[in-house]
């Protein structure tokens, strides 16, 4: 018997999908936690052609996340498909493109198709970079005292 958090939570995902603007980054976590929970939650709905089993007539009750999520969060069975890949691919690396200019559903794709190894090397290198980048548009636009034209400082 599962509790009443992992519930809630999986609630609480279907809620932000469908109330918060998400970015694409932040939408294939919330996606991939919330596939991850219904499998824990039915089993029986893991992996494997549904369809195919239908046709033999041997499916169960209980439909696949990827057929039972896309109506209540508006999306395509096959969008939600795609977000739910990127995010199990990319996983806790998520967190390090939410907000930067990698945060795109092309951007993400691409990433998603990289060997393990090579992303985290790549992911490390563009959080001190964005971080880099950010410390500098910080003191770029730090209030400095200008001269009018009349000599007075503002």
């Amino acid at each position: 018997m599962f509790g009443r958090k992992i519930i809630a939570e999986l609630s609480e995902i279907g809620e932000n999908l469908v109330r918060s603007p998400l970015t694409p980054a932040q939408g294939a976590s919330a996606i991939c936690r919330g596939k991850a929970i219904y499998e824990e939650l039915h089993p029986e709905t893991k992996g494997g052609d549904r369809r195919g089993l239908a046709r033999q007539g041997s499916a169960n009750e209980k439909s696949a996340f990827a057929e039972s999520t896309p109506d209540a969060i508006g999306e395509s069975r096959r969008s939600l498909e795609i977000t739910a890949a990127r995010g199990e691919a990319l996983g806790d690396d998520l967190g390090a493109v939410t907000g930067t200019s990698l945060d795109k559903g092309v951007e993400l794709g691409a990433l998603a198709k990289m060997p393990k190894d090579e992303l985290r090397d790549r992911s490390s290198q563009y959080k001190s970079f964005h971080r880099l980048q950010g410390l500098i548009m910080l003191k770029l636009t730090k209030h400095q005292p200008r001269s009018s034209r009349y000599g007075l400082r503002c």
